[in-house]
Parts: structure tokens; C-alpha cells; sequence
């Protein structure tokens, strides 16, 4: 029965509408994603973390790191003592999962070439002197997107499983409704019989298959759009020569981005996906994809670093524009024998909302001392992290940065543990001895240490910080030590040098400034805090009297008769 111009107007209005939303939700989808490149340009990152993300962030990273075990990382107590998963956090700006997961490898990775930083260097003056390219990359990149949830490395550092058996029996059962169409030309009853029972058992295979690969097909998707994503790049023009390097890797595997693996689409046609099901298209989709990765994995991970160092690349350099001041950092080779050194200006904690910038420059190790709370740790963690900034980012957040190449160690957050049945005094030998055997004469260590061996007895605590102390300074290494023992700034006045925090009380407050200065510290605020919490003034009083003693004598007091408080509160 013919349709009549009125219906077929319908029909066509209705194709028109759907066609139309079509196009108008993925237009505002897209503007939607170039508003939030330029709202989100040199600001602070909002991204959110769930539990489990920054595991999945790192898988690149362990993954590589399992091939170059003779390439130096930043180890994992290093890692923690410095809060570096929120340090990445901050800087992170990316728009897509290998950019991220590249940042994050970035940052666990010291340079110590300066021609490479040197070209890390040239990318982002590029990016920042052609916003349009930079923000075209950035919506492309937006495309992949990011899925925590999936880890591409399996594909990309792993053997790919391909069963070209199982594929070619596919491709059979593909092949029997089609050949069951001309028998029924010459025999229905055969013809319809086999056109049933293939039907019946494609279908059946088709949903087994689509089970078993249920688990990797985001990931293939993810595959497909970082091609698509990186042939589109590599046509933008020049890219510091990344173009070149992506037109390359992608000879081989620029035919992923053709191929519609629509096995990952939801289809609104009930009569086509009942064909496409009958002559298991999507599954055949799936092999040809997957021999491919196979085939040309090592293009593949080309790929993926290419684009992941296009976006680390551009979320460093909105980092830059984000902080108050930066500095791209120098470096000096040194020659054997010749000692390693560190020369910062008005240097920050990138976590420190309005952080006290401080200064140092020294080719000796350092001693600080300060009361508690006076900035000592923090001062320490600001200098290691800007270390690793500047080997990493090629950005410090100082006004000037010259140093040697360094191996950057930590010893600080230590905590005893319960598992291994190890205590805090355990964990920090441990701890430390990883620092002394990491002493070599190729490149130095800047090693930093919090509060030396403070899980033992004052006397052996400070024989053995001496005897280790002193050894790193003999060695090829710039360590800084914060300390509350005073006698190591006397015993090894020779070998470090001393600088010191302060503060002054004022009222019933005690106020720090956290300014580094030259020299030992010489006040205490231990006992002070006492009174200002409220402890009872003989307490207060007996403690001052018992410390002064002490300094002047050099032996303590027996507690006994004469002591105010036992006064006081004896029965």
C-alpha cells in the first residue's frame, strides 16, 4: 500500500527532529568542552579522586619502570614523605588518560640530561605562543577522555592473547546465513533449515562472545579514540617536531581509526542489529582491531607517549600560569671530585597557600635547627620537591633555581610497623641505609633527613647521627638535616653548615615567621607551650630551671626534696 504525502511528511519531520537533536546535543557538547579549556586555563585544578584513581594513574609508570630498572626513580618512602600524589594533583591539568598517567610518570622520573628539558622546554613556549593549536589539541584530547576504571597498559606493555583458530571459526559462522540464501533458491527446505539453525547458533555465540570480551571493549574504544585522536594532531601543523614522530608511529596503526567497532554502540535499528548478530559482525570487528594491537603494540605505545607528552606538556604549562612566580631552573655538570651545590632564591611550597618564600645557597651540607612548629620540615620538603620540579617540569617555584643534577632521597614521615613487626628505630635505619648505599660517583644525592634517628636513647642517637651524619658528608651527596639536637650543630660545625628557624612569644602566644636564618638556633619554645596550654607554673617553673642547670653544667639534676612540684603535690 502506497504512503501518502501527509505520512511520508511525517516520517521525514520525524527523521528531520531526531537528526537535528542529534547534531544540536553534540554541538553544545562540544562547546561545552571548549568553554571549560578556557575557564580551566592557569587555574587550579578541580578534578576530583576517587579511591583507587591515583593506582590507576601510576600504571604507566610501573610498567616502565619494571623494563628500566637502571634508570633512578623517586622511590616510594621519597614519594609519601612529600605528599608527591598531591603535588601531581596540583599540577595535574590534563585532558585525557595517557596525559595524566604520563604526568604521573613524568614526575617519578628525574632528568638528568639537560638537552631533553631543554626540548620539554621548547614544546611549551610552542603551546604557549600558539594558543589556537593548543587549544585544538586540547579538545581532541578531551575526546579520549579519561576512565580510571581501565587500565590501557595491558595492551600497550603486556602480550596481547590472540586466538586465530577460534577467529577463523567465527569468520565460517559468518559466512553460513549468507551461503543459506541461494540454497533456497534451488532447495527452501534445506535453505530455510540451515538459514534457522545459523541464525540460532550465531546468536548463541554472539552473546557468549560479547561476555567474554566484555572487560576490554572500553579499553578498545579507548585504542580507537587515541588514534583518531593522533591522526587528526599530526595534521595541525608544526609541533616542535611531534608531528613527524606521530605521522611515524602511526603508518602502521592509523587503520585502527577506520575501522567502526560498533560492538561498543547501542543500536536504535532492531533489524540491523539482528543482521549484524546473525553474521557476527561485531566479533569479527573485535578480531581484526585486536591482531592489530597485537601486531603493532610497540606503535601503539609510540603513540600513546607522544600524545600523553602533548598533554602532560600543556598541563605544565597552565601550572605555570596558575602560581604567583616560577623559574626555569639551570643546572651545572661537575666533574669528579668536584662537589655538588645548590643555589635557590625566594623558593615556595607548592601546597602552601601564601608560603614564606626562603633562600639558600650551599656546596656543604646543611644542619637547621628551630623550635617545634618553627618551619624546619616544612622548609626540607620545599627544597626536595623543587628538586624533583626541576628534573622533572623544568619549572621551580623560586625566583632563581642553579643546582647540580641530583638523586633525591627522603627520610622523614617514617611510621613502625605493625606487619612486619618492625619498630619506628627499625623503619629509620632502614630507611636511611637505603640513602647511604644509593652513594655513587656518577651523579650526587641530595638526601634530606627530619629529626635523625629520633626513635632511640639521647646518647646513642647522637653518637650515631654523628658517625652517619659525617659520612654523608664525605660523600658524594648534599644532605640537609633538620635537628633538635644542638650538639650535632658543635660536633659537626666542621662539616655542615648551620642555619636555623626562630620565634619570639608575645603574650600568651608564640609567633613564628618562618624565615631560615644563618647559625644555630639557641631558643626552646618545648617548655613554653607547656605554660601557654595551662601546665601548672611549678611544672613550668622546675622544667626552665632543670633545663637552664643543664646548659650551664652539662649534667642534669637529680629530681628529689628541693624541687617545687614534688613539693607541692607529695602525700
Amino acid at each position: 500500500m502506497p504512503i501518502d504525502i501527509s505520512t511520508a511528511l511525517i516520517i521525514l519531520g520525524i527523521l528531520a527532529f531526531l537528526i537535528g537533536a542529534s547534531i544540536s546535543s553534540r554541538l553544545r557538547n562540544n562547546t561545552t568542552i571548549r568553554n571549560h579549556i578556557k575557564s580551566s586555563w592557569g587555574q587550579v585544578p578541580e578534578e576530583k579522586y576517587e579511591p583507587g584513581d591515583m593506582e590507576s594513574i601510576a600504571s604507566f609508570y610501573k610498567n616502565t619502570s619494571k623494563s628500566q630498572k637502571d634508570c633512578f626513580i623517586i622511590d616510594n618512602i621519597t614519594w609519601n614523605d612529600l605528599d608527591m600524589d598531591k603535588v601531581f594533583k596540583r599540577i595535574n591539568n590534563t585532558r585525557s588518560s595517557p596525559g595524566e598517567e604520563i604526568l604521573y610518570n613524568l614526575l617519578r622520573t628525574p632528568d638528568f640530561h639537560e638537552s631533553h628539558l631543554e626540548d620539554k622546554e621548547k614544546l611549551m613556549e610552542f603551546f604557549d605562543k600558539n594558543n589556537s593549536t593548543r587549544e585544538k589539541i586540547q579538545f581532541l584530547l578531551s575526546r579520549i577522555g579519561k576512565n580510571r576504571q581501565i587500565n590501557l597498559s595491558h595492551y600497550l606493555f603486556n602480550e596481547v592473547k590472540y586466538n586465530p583458530l577460534k577467529f577463523k571459526i567465527y569468520r565460517v559462522l559468518s559466512l553460513i546465513p549468507l551461503v543459506s540464501v541461494p540454497i533456497l533458491i534451488f532447495n527452501f527446505k534445506v535453505g530455510v533449515t540451515l538459514l534457522a539453525l545459523s541464525f540460532v547458533t550465531n546468536i548463541i555465540v554472539y552473546s557468549l562472545a560479547k561476555n567474554e570480551l566484555s572487560m576490554e571493549l572500553e579499553s578498545i574504544s579507548r585504542i580507537i579514540s587515541l588514534v583518531n585522536c593522533a591522526i587528526k594532531v599530526s595534521h595541525l601543523g608544526e609541533l616542535c617536531g611531534y608531528e613527524g614522530k606521530l605521522r611515524s608511529a602511526l603508518k602502521n596503526v592509523s587503520k585502527l581509526g577506520r575501522l567502526n567497532y560498533s560492538i561498543i554502540q547501542n543500536s536504535s535499528d532492531p533489524f540491523g542489529e539482528t543482521i549484524k548478530i546473525a553474521l557476527l559482525v561485531d566479533v569479527l570487528n573485535y578480531a581484526k582491531i585486536i591482531r592489530l594491537v597485537a601486531r603493532y603494540q610497540e606503535d601503539l605505545l609510540s603513540v600513546y607517549k607522544i600524545m600523553g607528552t602533548l598533554d602532560s606538556t600543556i598541563s605544565i604549562l597552565s601550572y605555570r600560569k596558575s602560581v604567583p612566580y616560577f623559574f626555569i631552573p639551570k643546572f651545572s655538570s661537575i666533574g669528579k671530585g668536584e662537589k655538588s651545590f645548590i643555589n635557590i632564591t625566594e623558593v615556595y611550597h607548592p601546597l602552601i597557600k601564601d608560603a614564606v618564600p626562603n633562600s639558600i645557597a650551599s656546596s656543604n651540607p646543611v644542619l637547621i635547627t628551630g623550635s617545634n612548629a618553627s618551619g624546619k620540615s616544612t622548609f626540607l620538603k620545599t627544597v626536595a620537591i623543587n628538586a624533583i620540579m626541576a628534573q622533572t617540569v623544568n619549572t621551580c617555584l623560586c625566583r632563581k633555581y642553579n643546582s647540580s643534577f641530583f638523586k633525591v632521597y627522603t627520610s622523614m614521615a617514617l611510621k613502625d610497623s605493625l606487619d612486619n613487626n618492625e619498630s619506628y628505630y627499625i623503619a629509620e635505619i632502614k630507611s636511611l641505609k637505603r640513602i647511604l648505599d644509593s652513594f655513587n660517583d656518577e651523579f650526587p644525592c641530595l638526601c634530606i633527613v627530619d629529626e635523625v634517628l629520633r626513635g632511640t636513647n639521647t646518647i646513642e642517637r647522637i653518637a650515631a647521627s654523628t658517625e652517619v651524619l659525617g659520612y654523608t658528608a664525605m660523600s658524594n651527596s648534599l644532605c640537609f638535616v633538620a635537628t633538635h639536637d644542638i650538639e650535632l650543630t658543635h660536633i659537626l660545625e666542621n662539616y655542615f653548615t648551620n642555619y636555623h628557624f626562630q620565634e619570639k612569644v608575645e603574650g600568651n602566644d608564640v609567633l613564628f615567621d618562618y624565615k631560615l636564618y644563618e647559625g644555630r638556633a639557641y631558643s626552646r619554645n618545648a617548655i613554653k607551650l607547656l605554660k601557654l596550654l595551662g601546665y601548672d607554673d611549678s611544672i613550668v617553673g622546675e622544667a626552665e630551671n632543670r633545663a637552664s642547670h643543664f646548659t650551664k653544667e652539662g649534667v642534669w639534676k637529680k629530681y628529689g626534696a628541693n624541687n617545687k612540684s614534688l613539693n607541692k603535690h607529695q602525700i
